[in-house]
């Protein structure tokens, strides 16, 4: 029989392929082995050792020969017999080989046929899902757009309403008294308070230009200087001019202390530099930015004064050399505090405090020590007329619309 061959594998070198009845005769013997195994017979089974099978094929080998084609059964066809269902096949053992052979190359070529169809199918579902993945890079590209469309569009709706807001507070009229109110509260404060705000600023500037030597004088050196009067205070940075031979009242002082400090002269307070008793000097600490002179801040940093601390005072041609002693805080009306006993030639001077106003005064009081005090002269015996107060800073804005309305006048 053949076994797991082809048909056209099995024709002779320049022969013809099998006979049909070479064909009916192999597929009989697979059939009757197949049955065989399962111990039954099909009933056109053909026993091929009876004499008829055996004449059969011997006749068929004879017409073969009849045709010129002659030759030697193939290897690879076997003719065996199934003597009973017991009995082993007789094959060779390259027969076998050749059926494994075969058999091999079947399943070889099912599976290959069966892996690269899954591998097309592979590649056909990749290549069908492929699209759709490129669709996604796009989709998100749109989506971002929208997102930045949709935010640039809110935006600009805020933008807008924001302006038209904007417009129509500008148009609308209900805020004009409010704003008109606030400015003329801001000037009014400042109009009341501007002198604590440059006074605040000017008690840590300069607030005249000393000379540079000043710092640099023995304090026992008594030498010549020029006749005009002057007061020079080394540690605050002054250096201003004396005014004196002027009244004690409110106006005189006023008047002079725009041209310099000035000299309050009261009884029991009148002396001179280079006499025995209290000269006062008076200046302003922090005047009204809207009053004339050059000096309304002239004072804004005596209360930094220590015990110790020099004094130079100008008068006549001679500076006189003084030493702090002691500062207090009194009331306007305590004139009382310049007049007092003493045998020394002293030095006071005054100014309003705190700053940016002149609810108190400030009184510094220096002792000479240069020229020498036992060479002071006695105190002139001039009466002046007695004061009723300290001089002090201008009126205030408040202060000066209550003098108008109570006929006293704007200072």
């Amino acid at each position: 029989m053949y076994i797991g061959m082809k048909p056209d594998d099995f024709t002779s070198s320049g022969g013809t392929a099998m006979t049909d009845e070479q064909r009916r005769a192999a597929a009989a013997i697979a059939r009757q082995k197949v049955l065989a195994a399962f111990q039954q017979r099909p009933e056109n089974y053909v026993d091929l050792e009876t004499p008829e099978a055996k004449q059969e094929v011997t006749e068929d080998l004879k017409v073969e020969k009849a045709h010129g084609h002659h030759h030697e059964p193939p290897k690879q066809v076997l003719h065996q017999t199934l003597a009973d269902d017991q009995a082993k096949p007789k094959v060779s053992e390259h027969q076998w080989r050749q059926y494994h052979s075969a058999w091999q190359k079947y399943y070889q070529q099912y599976y290959e046929d069966y892996y690269t169809g899954a591998v097309r199918k592979a590649a056909a579902h990749h290549a069908k899902q492929a699209p759709s993945q490129k669709v996604v890079a796009p989709k998100v590209e749109e989506e971002e757009k929208q997102k930045e469309q949709t935010f640039n569009t809110l935006r600009d709706r805020i933008r807008a309403r924001a302006s038209d807001h904007a417009q129509k507070i500008r148009k609308s009229r209900h805020f004009v008294p409010i704003i008109a109110g606030l400015a003329v509260i801001l000037v009014f404060i400042f109009l009341q308070y501007n002198r604590w705000f440059v006074a605040t600023v000017s008690a840590y500037i300069m607030p005249t230009k000393v000379d540079s030597n000043i710092t640099e004088i023995d304090p026992t050196f008594s030498a010549s200087v020029s006749a005009e009067p002057k007061l020079i205070i080394p540690k605050i940075n002054v250096e201003v001019p004396i005014v004196f031979g002027i009244g004690n009242d409110y106006a005189a002082q006023q008047a002079g202390m725009s041209r310099g400090v000035t000299h309050f002269a009261i009884p029991g307070a009148s002396s001179v530099p280079g006499q025995v008793g209290n000269t006062a000097l008076s200046g302003h600490s922090s005047n009204d930015v809207f009053d004339g002179g050059n000096f309304k801040f002239i004072f804004a940093q005596l209360d930094r004064l220590d015990n110790g601390d020099t004094i130079y005072v100008n008068y006549n041609g001679t500076r006189y050399t003084y030493a702090v002693t002691k500062k207090e805080v009194v009331e306007p009306t305590d004139i009382g505090k310049l007049v007092y006993e003493t045998n020394k030639p002293m030095l006071t001077l005054i100014t309003c405090t705190p700053l940016g106003t002149a609810r108190y005064r400030l009184l510094v009081t220096a002792e000479q020590i240069s020229p020498s005090p036992e060479q002071a002269k006695p105190a002139n015996k001039k009466e002046d007329k007695k004061a009723a107060e300290m001089p002090s800073n201008s009126p205030t804005f408040i202060q000066r619309v209550f003098n108008l309305f109570t006929g006293k006048g704007w200072s």
